[in-house]
């Protein structure tokens, strides 16, 4: 028997999982950029989950303006209870999160995904996504 879910369906998915993993998210300006280069994201438990670079900095994609970048671990163990299959709507939730708990509006995401680990070698897949300007 197959199953569809919507996008929706998917995003509703997603946006509760978010709230179980990382609870209310909350911001905090990084202490070891010089120019206020990136704000840091944290978990309500106080655990560092993910970046957001700013406009100007150097490691920010081109044409982006505000750019969540996942931490590589905490990501690993998001996908073990839900694999990231569908990485453009994952990749909006996650923006919408964001947006939700710290009102700051995110036009780009970089992650990796799809861990697998075989003798000692690990490999992992990177996805960007650039939301349409409107």
């Amino acid at each position: 028997m197959k199953y569809r879910i919507t996008k929706t369906q998917f995003n509703v998915a997603v946006q509760k999982l978010l709230k179980n993993f990382f609870g209310v998210i909350h911001t905090k300006p990084s202490q070891m950029a010089k120019n206020d280069d990136f704000i840091e994201l944290y978990t309500e438990s106080g655990r560092n989950f993910a970046d957001i670079w700013l406009e100007g900095s150097t490691v920010i994609s081109k044409g982006c303006k505000n750019e969540i970048s996942i931490g590589f671990t905490e990501l690993e163990h998001f996908e073990k209870f839900l694999p990231i299959i569908r990485k453009k709507e994952f990749s909006k939730a996650f923006i919408d999160f964001v947006y939700l708990h710290t009102g700051i509006k995110c036009d780009c995401i970089h992650f990796e995904f799809n861990f697998k680990e075989e003798n000692d070698n690990f490999s992992s897949k990177t996805y960007s996504y650039k939301s349409k300007k409107k």
